[in-house]
């Protein structure tokens, strides 16, 4: 540090002053006068124009969003930044409250539908399946067939892999037999995902209960996929394709759109260019088998034809060094088998760390849950009452949540519930807000609302103003507070994009740590765009994966895990993208919301 200082700030001032005392004695040394004003100019202008480079800089990395960037150190800055920040001096990085937008309003038609009661509505109650925590042979013995499945977030690797998080599920598979026929299996994958040097990858490892001793790794990034078979069955009608290897690596290049099969024993390579025509996509430019002592060429480059010519000409044997010399990707899959042991082993040390553990709490937990279907003068929603009801549910058998739940709410049932909540609650209290219903953005203002089942665009004074939510959400005393917004146009409740704060592991630290800081954090199911209603049945999209996450775990999680899980279904499912943030200028301070099973 002090060669830092220095080498950056000593040197340079004393070398700043020598210059500007250069100047003064210049008087003395010319025997005339008029350098005295130079070198005020001097000793002025410097420290001015370090001054505007230092704002620039400030500028730049605050209008570029730098300094909400979860990838890579923080900028200069940073602390003053944060520190602006969260005294309300400064918005958040972000979009302006007074840039326009272009998303076009949600169209509506008016229907009169009846105001559903409160006390007219039963909860159905949601079987809990529990897993046994000992092992990790116990958790794979306890997972149903297409039914729950184990989550587990790891933290991050001092080697650059960061929020990764496991989850493992159990399905019916089948493989292909030594006689043509269909084995069915009961199949376990154990699903790992990560990010690295800002890139999403996902590994995944599959096995089965009938081929115990038989894997297959994938791992997928950026399109890329690579793929090693270990221990291939004879009984698998697969081995017959490799040459009777047992171990087989298979790499798919999106970039050069090629396929290449090889095994660990060198006896069978296949090497197949997808980027060209039919009888290229059926048949390798190269395949070598190798038999006892004879070696087999094959493939496109073993007979003339007007494709290989054209495009390669070379020989078969030379085809095969060219292949083998830009192998680089076999360094890629073999550092990711490294890695999925290591996976694995952190895996196990987390179980065994938590063996017999139940993290447990003794802070208070509210919830506000809205779910608004039978609109009185705008179109009716299909799934944001029963989104609301089995949330509710869940909150309360499984998390020991004291829940507030109104459904078809009006303006004034929801204000006041909304004012009542947050002012009742207690510095070390944690709350809950959960909104599905019609949203809405105001352009003129590019603001967002929540629309209560009395509101109308007739009567704007019905609408709630996201920024009235957010005030409340500042003023409450409550240490913890987690917003999740199921509508259309939710995006305005937040200024940019997830929160800067790293996924660690859970453990007694943490939490402890965490009950210090405050928390003021939203998830959206979108951003300033529509987001769809019933997608998944009973449910909207957003909702069904929400409710699968919180009814099938089993251990602490925080809010990040939540929406990982989230996000990664609905963009798989739907043309909209969830959202994570801090709340707009409420105050939070790096903690994170956390769910505490009860058993």
């Amino acid at each position: 540090m002090w060669g830092g200082v220095i080498l950056f700030g000593i040197i340079p001032t004393i070398i700043y002053i020598g210059i500007g005392l250069y100047i003064l004695s210049l008087e003395h040394i010319k025997k005339r006068p008029g350098y005295k004003l130079p070198a005020l100019i001097y000793f002025i202008s410097v420290p001015s124009l370090i001054v505007i480079a230092i704002t620039l800089s400030f500028f730049m990395n605050y209008s570029t969003g730098k300094f909400e960037s979860s990838y890579g150190a923080k900028p200069a800055g940073y602390e003053v930044y944060k520190f602006l920040v969260l005294k309300d001096i400064i918005p958040r990085s972000g979009q302006s409250l007074d840039e326009e937008t272009t998303t076009e309003n949600i169209k509506v038609t008016k229907k009169i539908t009846q105001t559903a009661k409160k006390d007219e509505i039963s909860i159905n109650k949601l079987k809990n399946k529990d897993f046994n925590f000992n092992s990790l042979e116990e958790i794979k013995s306890n997972l149903k067939i297409g039914e729950n499945s184990f989550k587990l977030n790891l933290g991050n690797f001092d080697s650059g892999e960061s929020n990764i998080y496991v989850e493992l599920k159990k399905f019916k598979g089948n493989e292909i037999g030594i006689d043509e026929k269909v084995i069915e299996t009961e199949t376990i994958e154990t699903k790992y995902f990560y990010v690295k040097k800002g890139y999403n990858y996902s590994l995944s490892i599959i096995s089965s209960k009938e081929f115990p001793d038989y894997e297959k790794y994938t791992l997928s990034s950026n399109g890329a996929v690579y793929v090693f078979r270990k221990n291939i069955p004879d009984k698998l009608n697969i081995i017959k394709k490799f040459n009777n290897s047992k171990n087989v690596k298979t790499l798919y290049n999106p970039m050069l759109n090629s396929l290449i099969d090889i095994s660990e024993d060198k006896k069978y390579l296949a090497y197949y260019d997808l980027a060209s025509g039919e009888e290229a996509f059926k048949t390798p430019l190269v395949k070598r088998i190798k038999q006892e002592e004879e070696i087999i060429y094959d493939g496109l480059c073993s007979e003339p034809n007007e494709y290989y010519n054209k495009e390669w000409n070379f020989s078969c044997p030379k085809m095969y060094e060219e292949v083998m010399t830009s192998n680089y990707w076999q360094k890629e899959l073999s550092e990711s088998l490294i890695l999925a042991k290591r996976l694995d082993s952190h895996l196990i040390a987390n179980l065994e760390k938590n063996k017999n553990k139940i993290f447990k709490t003794s802070e208070k937990y509210y919830a506000l849950v809205i779910g608004n279907n039978n609109y009185e003068h705008l179109e009716k929603l299909d799934a944001a009452e029963n989104d609301a009801i089995v949330i509710a549910d869940v909150l309360t058998n499984k998390y020991g949540f004291e829940v507030e739940l109104l459904l078809n709410a009006d303006y004034d049932t929801t204000v006041n519930s909304l004012y009542d909540i947050t002012n009742k609650l207690k510095s070390n209290d944690n709350l809950l807000i959960y909104y599905a219903g019609h949203g809405e953005l105001e352009k003129a203002e590019n603001r967002g609302y929540w629309l209560p089942v009395d509101a109308s665009f007739e009567l704007r004074s019905k609408w709630i103003s996201n920024q009235r939510i957010v005030d409340r959400i500042k003023a409450t005393k409550a240490k913890h507070v987690l917003l999740i917004a199921d509508s259309c146009f939710s995006g305005t409740l937040m200024r940019s994009g997830i929160t800067p704060e790293a996924n660690e592991a859970i453990d007694e630290k943490y939490i402890e740590r965490l009950k210090s800081k405050k928390t003021r954090l939203v998830i959206t199911s979108g951003g300033n765009e529509p987001v769809v209603d019933s997608g998944g049945g009973d449910h909207s999209l957003f909702a069904l994966k929400l409710i699968d996450t919180l009814k099938n775990n089993n251990t602490v999680i925080n809010s990040q895990m939540l929406f990982e899980n989230i996000r990664r279904y609905v963009v798989s499912n739907a043309d909209q993208t969830p959202e994570r943030a801090q709340v707009h200028k409420t105050g939070h301070d790096g903690g994170d919301f956390l769910f505490f099973p009860k058993n």
